[in-house]
Parts: C-alpha cells; structure tokens; sequence
C-alpha cells in the first residue's frame, strides 16, 4: 500500500509523531503532504526560532535569571525542544549557581539557595543513564559519582545542568563558553566523553553528534584556561573550528594525555593572547592532520607565567606536523616583553608544502648575524649551511626561508628606515625560492585591520565567536 493513499488523518498522525527533519521530509514528497502537514512545519519553524540559540548571559545582579534550570525542565518536560538548538551560549554573565551573589563555590554559604528536592530527583533521573555510560570510560577520575552529583545539583550548581543540556541537544553546533566555575563536573564529563569516542560501541551514544565549533575564553584578566580544553573539544569528530582566548599550559599536564584521544578532523584553529609551551604545541598540531588555518597571539607573562615561549621552535614544530597540509598561518608576538633568548637560533619554513598566506612577526625569520643564506643546491632540502665568516643582514633574502607555495606575505613588527627597504628592495626582484609570491606586505599602523590584504586574528570570522566572553 502506497504512503500517498493513505487517509489523511493518519498521514496527519503520524506527521504530528515525526520530528522537525522527519516532518518537513514528509511533507514534501507531494504538493498534498504539504497543504496537510503546513501547519505543523509552521510550529516546528516557530520552536526553532524560539529555540535555536540558548543564551544564558544575565546582566543583572545579583544574577536571577536561572536561564539553564529553566530549559533543563522545559527539555525534560518535552524532549523535543532540545532538537532545536544549534547554539549554546555560556559567559561568564551568567547565573553560575542558583545564589546569584555566587560565582564561586567558596561564595556559597549556608544560607545560598538551595535546589528544591523535586528537581534534583527530576534532574538526577534524568542524567543517570549518561553518568553510567561516563563512568564506564575509564580515565581514572573527573566523573562524579551518584552521591557527589547530587551533593552538586544540591548547591545549585550550573555544571550538572550543562551537562544534562548538552546530552539532550543532539543537533548543537556551536558551543561558546567562559571557563568559570566549569572546572569540576564538566570538565570531568568532557574528558571522558573525548576518550569515549575512541570506542565505536560508545561513540553514537555520546552528546556533541554534530557539534563543529566551539570557543573558550578565561574569566580572569591574569592566568589562563587549560590547553586541555583544546586537546578533549577537538578530539570530538565533529568539531572543525576551534578558538580560545588567553589558553595556556604545557602538553602532559592533565586529566588525559592527548595520545589516549581520537585524532582531531579540525581543520581550524585560533589561539587569541594565548601562551603555551612549544611541547603544548605539538601535542595540538600532531594530532591535528587536516589542519588548514592557524592563528596564534603569543600572549605575555601573565597569562602563563611559568611558559618560556620559544616561537621559531613553534614553527619548527608545525612544519614538522601539519607542514603537509596548513594554508594560511597568523603567527604574531608581543612587540616587548620577551626575548626568546632560549629560542633556537633559526627555522625554515620551508617545509610547508601548500602555505598560501603567511603573516608573521620578521624578527622570526631574519638570521642572526653567523647565518647566511641558502646557496642553490640547498634550496630543494630547505636546509642552512654555515661558513666562519659573518654576513650581513643585507646579504640575507627572507625567501630563501619560506615556502615555495607562498602567494602573500605580511610582516608584523617593528621596522627601521633600513630593514623597511630591505625588504622593499627584496620585493621588487623576483625569486626562484618562492616563484608564487607576488605580494609582500610591512604592517602600516595607519591601515585599518579590515582593509590589510593578510588579515590578522581579529578579523577572523572565528573571532566573533569570543564576543561577551572573557574577562
């Protein structure tokens, strides 16, 4: 019997049974499907107007705007609801427990509000049958138990509520938080969901199905947000972009090791005042094979006091891991601050098999004065060859260390009078170590971020996505 003959009133029944996607695929197969079912698609299009993003930014304060309690018993009350949301938006404005003079859990006092018995019974319920599947990940810790849940949920922290929210939002594709007061329960969970999709038994019971951007800002205007962050988000299969703002940290500093993750299908990354250690890194880069875009804002001491940063090892690292596949690399430093006095000496670019667009600080790329240019026969091998006598920085063509594929060059930094026309004399001839370049670029402070040919971090679409977080 053929779906078009069935009676209307069943074919309307059925329609009201289906989800927003399943419905609207009914509805058009024929002109009659459509006229039958138009009033239900006009519902699943005003529930997902309603719906798509969630927001739970609260201006006020003491904050009393329970934003993420409230969805949490709508979704539970109606699974439904959840399938419409696309964005989940966390600042650090939001209300973070249910005592809104609270934004951490030493603030808390006997008298914070306290989450009534009903919903924690509702609430723990509902998150009972993910617990145990988290649980069953072994990553020795970070999953609350029953007991500790509940003490959670009790204190009127959001963690367990964002967690129970994410595991009933299947279609969620963006992510954007602040990292306050997600530390303890939701990081926990993060992790071993990460390791969780390691197991191709788990993986299609886990929440983040098609989550593919998500961003991370620290509260504060001193320390950072965790690079593990970066190493449990992108090992998600789904995630394509990620970007933070002031991250830290060092690589085997963690919950887990990067290497007990699935390699990451990103193919963009964004570090924006951010400071790591070069093993950091790698650890990123080297589990990252599709990678087509990086940004990275070296941030200074005070986002990670202990780090000595070391760019041109930076670089040397991500040449040796995604020099197979990055196009378009933003690689800035502060103008003071540091020296890179530990740094190597030196580093070629010139392992970047299909990089289009470079824009960098100079001063990483120019020799110090015991180096001296490549000769002809080492152009191919991207090697450096040394000799006793010293050069000049005159003697020194900056292509000879950068990628043959090369379209744009931009160089940031501090320029004199003469390394200006330095590099203006280099741009007038043209090179046979990078035959794609036609366009060199010296920042002019008089020109605004928008209109550069080699546009830096913030004019990043991604860039938007930090908006209202941070500190």
């Amino acid at each position: 019997m053929a779906f078009s003959s069935f009676p209307p009133e069943l074919t309307l029944a059925i329609a009201e049974r289906l989800g927003p996607f399943s419905s609207f695929d009914l509805a058009i197969t024929c002109k009659a499907h459509w006229n039958l079912c138009n009033a239900q698609i006009q519902k699943h299009k005003r529930l997902f107007t309603e719906n798509r993003v969630l927001d739970a930014q609260d201006s006020s304060w003491p904050h009393t705007n329970h934003i993420l309690w409230d969805k949490l018993r709508e979704i539970l009350n109606d699974l439904n609801v959840g399938e419409y949301v696309r964005e989940l938006n966390l600042p650090s404005s939001r209300a973070i427990y249910l005592d809104g003079d609270a934004c951490h859990d030493f603030q808390l006092t006997d008298q914070s509000a306290k989450l009534p018995q009903e919903d924690i019974d509702h609430f723990a319920g509902a998150g009972q049958e993910f617990q145990h599947l988290l649980q069953s990940v072994d990553i020795g810790h970070g999953v609350p138990g029953p007991s500790e849940w509940d003490e959670w949920l009790l204190n009127g922290s959001s963690e367990p509520i964002i967690v129970m929210l994410v595991q009933h939002m299947p279609y969620l594709r963006s992510l954007r938080f602040t990292d306050l007061e997600v530390n303890h329960v939701f990081f926990g969970c993060l992790c071993a969901v990460a390791v969780a999709y390691n197991d191709p038994v788990l993986a299609p019971q886990l929440p983040f199905q098609h989550l593919t951007t998500v961003s991370v800002a620290h509260w504060d205007t001193e320390m950072s947000c965790h690079v593990e962050w970066c190493h449990c988000f992108c090992a998600i299969p789904s995630v394509r972009n990620f970007i933070a703002s002031s991250m830290g940290g060092e690589a085997r500093d963690g919950l887990v090791l990067p290497e007990e993750l699935p390699k990451s299908n990103a193919t963009e990354l964004v570090f924006h005042n951010s400071r790591f250690e070069t093993s950091a890194i790698e650890a990123i880069v080297s589990r990252t094979p599709l990678l087509e875009k990086l940004s990275y804002e070296l941030a200074g001491a005070t986002v990670a006091e202990e780090v000595l940063p070391m760019p041109k090892k930076d670089l040397e690292a991500l040449v040796q891991h995604v020099g197979h596949s990055l196009q378009h690399l933003v690689f800035e430093t502060p103008p003071y601050g540091d020296d890179f006095e530990d740094d190597i000496p030196r580093v070629s670019l010139r392992g970047f098999q299909k990089l289009k667009t470079l824009r960098i600080d100079w001063r990483l790329l120019w020799p110090a004065d015991e180096m001296i240019p490549f000769d002809d026969e080492e152009v191919s091998g991207g090697g450096f060859y040394e000799e006793e006598e010293e050069t000049t920085d005159s003697d020194f063509d900056v292509r000879s260390v950068l990628p043959a594929s090369l379209e744009k060059l931009y160089f940031t930094g501090s320029f004199m009078e003469e390394e200006k026309e330095l590099v203006k004399k280099i741009r007038d001839v043209p090179s046979e170590y990078t035959p794609l370049l036609k366009k060199i670029y010296i920042r002019d402070h008089s020109v605004s971020f928008q209109d550069e040919e080699v546009p830096g971090i913030y004019v990043n679409p991604l860039f938007t996505c930090l908006e209202g977080h941070g500190n």
